[in-house]
């Protein structure tokens, strides 16, 4: 299987109501890749409204989870399969005027035609949270989770087995939000999970996509180099 790498990631809070809330990879994005996106969003005409996103590289995005969890709040994930290549600007649209927190991730090494192997969510109240558990049927996989959170001023503390990619935790002046992966090489069951300092309603999300067949593992690359060494070491000494 291919190596499954985080190429960039871009995060924005603060964005001010509008619209629409906008974020812009650092980077131009590499044809071929997964690209993920994970929102919090308080809207500003009472119930939340679903959102929409789009870029400016005519990608489609297929939404996972799009849940009004709370009166104003919306939370959600969207992706990317075998994106287009290029400077890319995404652009989330609830169709009423927002704050938002948005987070974007671009990965290589995903299946490009049937990425997707499980995803889950969960929108509940507590001082914990949980996504819900997947269970994956792959051995390589990329899992995605993301939490989003009610406006507050609280402390997030994630469970351990993910790597944190990004975190808003002031809700007193934006929408709180975490986003962590997790790279795994067998079949487990998984969920997105951790605590909240004071007891809040929060939406979570995981997501599991497919490593692309072909390529090597670094094991791979390991054992390939060790059986060149050894040959040219034969070659060497006769």
């Amino acid at each position: 299987m291919a190596d499954i790498v985080r190429v960039q990631y871009v995060g924005v809070t603060d964005l001010g109501e509008s619209a629409t809330g906008e974020v812009t990879f650092p980077s131009p994005v590499t044809a071929g890749n997964l690209l993920v996106i994970a929102v919090s969003i308080y809207v500003n005409l009472g119930t939340g409204h679903d959102f929409v996103v789009s870029d400016n590289q005519g990608n489609t995005w297929e939404e996972l989870v799009d849940t009004n969890y709370d009166g104003n709040d919306v939370g959600g994930m969207a992706f990317v399969r075998n994106c287009n290549g290029g400077s890319t600007t995404i652009t989330v649209t609830p169709g009423a005027s927002s704050w938002y927190t948005i987070c974007a991730v671009e990965i290589s090494g995903i299946d490009p035609d049937d990425p997707l192997d499980q995803y889950n969510s969960n929108d509940s109240s507590g001082s914990t949270w949980d996504s819900g558990n997947i269970t994956t049927t792959e051995n390589d996989t990329y899992l995605f989770g993301f939490l989003a959170l009610d406006n507050g001023n609280r402390t997030l503390t994630e469970d351990g087995a993910f790597t944190l990619i990004y975190e808003v935790q002031n809700g007193n002046q934006y929408m709180p939000i975490s986003v962590g992966e997790r790279i795994v090489s067998s079949t487990l069951t998984e969920s997105y999970s951790g605590a909240i300092s004071a007891s809040s309603q929060y939406l979570a999300g995981i997501a599991a996509f497919k490593a692309a067949a072909g390529g090597t593992t670094h094991e791979d690359s390991l054992s390939l180099a060790k059986a060149i060494k050894k040959a040219s070491e034969g070659i060497s000494s006769r």
